[in-house]
């Protein structure tokens, strides 16, 4: 079918395709034949319906779980650009006072260096050369940032915009079908569409 379709243009292509997924998937399983597709062509069996039936229904959970975990990939990792691109944005001399660091250090100087840890005593030599190393990596990243702002200011938002469509999208599929998948991942995924970016 494919060899005779693929002349017709690719409107009529996915047409003769779709109609040939509805023929083996819902006409065939009715009737209790089972199609499978092999190099040298189709193998055509009798069965019972019923065993065709689950056997659709469980490859098109399995589809539809992969599908989900897949958009849910697609959004964990635009959260993690974004708060990637947040934490550059962080000016080098306030990097250190950020809730990540808090407890470990006391107050810093003008250019963000800690002298004393959180309890007022003076840093060791490897406390501070931990510091001092963190902020100079930071740096690297917020020039970085900068340089990115300066081609495409809107960066930012623009990361923020995709994250909220890569929400809506996962929002939209449970909607459609959060029936249909387990009970965990159903979980999993409305958390991701809900939780509000920092």
């Amino acid at each position: 079918m494919r060899t005779a379709a693929k002349p017709l243009g690719a409107e009529a292509f996915q047409t003769m395709l779709s109609l040939c997924d509805q023929l083996r998937d819902e006409t065939l399983i009715d009737l209790g034949v089972r199609v499978e597709d092999r190099a040298e062509g189709a193998l055509w069996k009798l069965d019972e319906p019923e065993v065709l039936r689950r056997e659709l229904q469980a490859k098109q959970a399995k589809q539809l779980e992969d599908r989900a975990i897949k958009m849910l990939n697609k959004l964990n990792a635009k959260l993690e650009a974004l708060a990637k691109a947040e934490m550059a944005a962080t000016p080098p001399a306030q990097v250190l006072s950020l809730p990540v660091h808090a407890g470990k250090y006391g107050p810093l100087d003008a250019e963000g260096k800690p002298t004393t840890d959180a309890a007022g005593e003076p840093l060791s030599k490897s406390a501070l050369k931990t510091a001092l190393a963190l902020l100079e990596k930071h740096k690297k990243e917020h020039e970085k940032h900068l340089t990115t702002l300066a081609k495409t200011p809107a960066y930012l938002d623009e990361l923020r915009a995709e994250v909220q469509t890569k929400r809506a999208e996962l929002g939209a599929l449970l909607d459609e079908v959060g029936t249909a998948l387990e009970t965990a991942l159903v979980e999993q995924l409305r958390a991701a569409a809900a939780a509000p970016i920092d």
